[in-house]
Formats: C-alpha cells, structure tokens, sequence
C-alpha cells in the first residue's frame, strides 16, 4: 500500500515521508516527523495519542533510553489529566 492511499496522509500537500527524506532523518525523528504531521487526522487515533508517540520519539532520541521516554510521556499524560477541566 501507498502512504498516498491512506486518507491521513492526503490532507495535506507536504508527506511526512517527502520531510523524512528530505532532512535525511533517523528512525526516531523521522517517526516523529510522522506522527505530529497526522496528529488529530486519523480516524484510529486522537490528536493527543498521536503527540504522546511524538514526544516519546523526540525524548528517546535526547536519552537514548525506553524507560526515560515511557516515564517523561506519563507524567506528561498525567499532568494532562490533572490540569484539563473536566466537562
């Protein structure tokens, strides 16, 4: 399958996959790269799920490190539940 057939990838003009080459990006800023650009358009994912994944790529590349990453997204997903207003 093409990225071109899936339906998040043609909103927009610019791929991900076009940046990711580009740029000449690793695996962790090319997925990344990937994940904010379809952030909030696929139907299987919320926006915040999406920036959660994006986050976790960008501290694993700082860190080199899995647990770091797991722990930094938590907390950051943590503190997102405490500080969003409840409807």
């Amino acid at each position: 399958m093409s990225y071109e057939q899936v339906e998040h990838y043609r909103k927009s003009n610019i791929q991900p996959i076009d940046v990711i080459v580009d740029w000449n990006l690793d695996f962790c800023l090319g997925n990344a790269i990937k994940y904010l650009g379809r952030a909030g358009k696929k139907k299987s994912a919320s926006q915040q799920d999406d920036l959660r994944k994006a986050l976790w790529y960008l501290v694993f590349e700082i860190t080199k490190s899995t647990s770091v990453a797991d722990n930094i997204v938590t907390a950051v997903s943590d503190i997102g539940s405490v500080t969003t207003p409840s409807q």
